[in-house]
């Protein structure tokens, strides 16, 4: 990927009657509820206005607000602003709009998410399941599926544009390294489809070094830019799915902390989301078996890897290091 800076625009200012500022000032007041994906306006989710009408809406409805609430939201406010920066740094290589199909709406209870593939999917889809009423659900055995269809945004409804001003927008991630251990663990080892087939026609092996040679060799050919990244889904950068320097989206949540952060995200869109696991191989971090793994690698090939990965790494505060340490020397 080719990373670019971003260049400092000049600005200036200009002096206005007084009474147009006090007009400037009124309509700025009357939008400040409102989650916008203008980027001259984002602000890393809901500001302090906005924050102070959903306590109000939370507290009418009968929802408490409480310290705890607020130091969570404070937490995800500061992951907000720090994926922002990281927008700052690595500049236009990193902006491009999200694809309609990637974003899931659901109108009833005023929520969108944007879902990545081996980052507690089957749970989610579980979650949400449950927000489509019951006379409207999937035949049992089509879940996945059939979720997706009923929540996905139709090419004749409403604009992204207008859902992300509109909802409580949210995304899921998790440490990029345990997400590839479990893609492999789950695709290579203990399921028999089609991407195994052609992974074992390259690699017989099969090796999870040989699934790491496979996926940087997809990454050359199909990854060049994050905007117009076509790997696997299971593996691909988060910020190729997701769109995160074009989405102000009002919950990043982390599967590391997922239980905590559906409990006050439920808060928000006012429904309980219980607490559940699906997908052993998918939702659990599983770091433990991830470091085995990478003690299979040398450390180079690590480095590639998180070259792959870097803004993801950084975006979301990340850190390689463990899986650096246990990756052997190069000979």
């Amino acid at each position: 990927t080719i990373i670019m800076s971003r260049p400092l625009k000049s600005s200036k200012f200009c002096l206005l009657p007084i009474p147009f500022i006090f007009l400037i000032i009124i309509g700025t007041m009357k939008n400040s509820d409102k989650v916008s994906p203008d980027k001259s306006t984002w602000n890393s989710g809901l500001n302090a206005p906005q924050l102070s009408v959903r306590k109000f809406n939370m507290l009418r409805n009968g929802i408490p607000i409480n310290d705890s609430f607020h130091d969570w939201w404070i937490e995800k406010k500061n992951l907000g602003d720090h994926i922002r920066n990281t927008c700052l740094k690595f500049g236009s290589s990193v902006e491009f709009p999200i694809a309609k199909s990637e974003l899931l709406y659901d109108q009833r209870n005023n929520l969108s998410f944007c879902l990545n593939a081996k980052v507690g999917t089957s749970t989610m889809l579980k979650h949400f399941l449950k927000l489509i009423p019951n006379d409207e659900r999937p035949i049992k055995g089509r879940e996945r599926d059939m979720v997706r269809d009923y929540l996905s945004l139709q090419t004749d409804g409403p604009s992204i544009r207008s859902v992300l001003e509109t909802t409580i927008s949210f995304s899921l991630v998790r440490h990029p390294f345990e997400r590839l251990v479990s893609a492999y663990q789950n695709k290579m080892v203990e399921e028999n489809g089609e991407e195994k087939k052609i992974f074992l026609r390259q690699y017989p092996g099969g090796s999870f070094s040989d699934f790491v040679d496979y996926v940087l060799r997809e990454s050359m050919i199909n990854c060049r830019t994050y905007s117009k990244c076509l790997m696997n889904p299971h593996w691909r950068p988060y910020l190729s799915r997701c769109a995160y320097c074009s989405i102000n989206y009002t919950v990043i949540s982390k599967l590391e902390s997922l239980k905590e952060d559906l409990t006050f995200l439920g808060q928000l869109v006012g429904h309980t989301f219980h607490h559940r696991e699906e997908n052993a191989s998918g939702g659990d971090t599983k770091d433990e078996r991830a470091r085995v793994y990478f003690s299979q690698l040398q450390r180079d090939v690590v480095l590639e890897l998180y070259e792959l990965f870097r803004v993801d790494f950084e975006m979301f505060g990340y850190d390689a290091k463990e899986y650096l340490d246990a990756a052997g020397s190069k000979c």
